[in-house]
């Protein structure tokens, strides 16, 4: 190698590493998602989930969304977590327009839900046929200071090629056999198994929980 290409590729690496993100944990390129950091992460210890709804409303459909996310979060990273009804109470105090919330509306949240933290949003859209798609829009909040800690606006399209072999990817991981001559297919027929691919992706966004630490032996 010549002391030309040397220094360039020394270069590159100086500024790859200048790049970066050291909050940004790995995460699916297809999925729009914002994380604040890991570490506020590791800071919440309750979490609840309101319920998902689809134009104002709450169906079998968008509860089993709600149930596979919550679901799916909750294996990923939160033991203790746990399901709300919507209501009007806490829709007031989560303020759905999106704006800032107040201090009051803040206490008021955490009165109404007994946790640090509460992740909620809706159903942004919804088809089954000709084929599936659902949008979604959630975002996690830290109660305690009125902080925005991970948000996700995405949408899932069955037309989509990069989805089709995400869906084969995550039948042959997940699903068990027996579906056959459907397999993968199946994803793209049941709205309660795109739901459960649906859920893993988002789950996908947020770094799992550390591993504890083992305590030094003393040797």
């Amino acid at each position: 190698m010549t002391i030309g290409r040397t220094i360039i590729l020394a270069v590159g690496l100086t500024l790859l590493a200048g790049c970066e993100h050291v909050f940004e944990p790995p995460k699916p390129f297809h999925i729009d998602s914002y994380l604040s950091s890991p570490g506020e992460l590791d800071k919440i210890n309750q979490v609840a989930f309101v319920e998902l709804q689809f134009n104002e409303q709450v169906t079998p459909t968008v509860s089993a969304y709600s149930l596979a996310i919550s679901r799916a979060v909750q294996d990923r990273r939160f033991t203790h977590m746990r399901m709300l009804e919507q209501s009007p109470e806490l829709s007031d105090a989560l303020n759905m327009s999106g704006q800032a919330l107040s201090l009051e509306q803040l206490a008021t949240a955490r009165k109404l839900t007994g946790a640090d933290a509460i992740m909620y949003g809706s159903i942004t859209r919804m088809e089954q046929y000709p084929r599936m798609q659902v949008g979604l829009k959630l975002r996690m909040l830290d109660l305690r200071k009125g902080r925005l800690i991970w948000a996700i606006d995405h949408v899932w399209d069955t037309t989509d090629k990069a989805v089709e072999q995400r869906i084969e990817t995550y039948f042959k991981a997940n699903v068990r056999a027996g579906y056959e001559p459907l397999n993968s297919q199946l994803v793209l027929v049941s709205p309660k198994v795109f739901a459960g691919f649906v859920a893993q992706e988002v789950a996908d966004t947020i770094p799992p929980k550390p591993a504890p630490v083992e305590a030094n032996s003393g040797k």
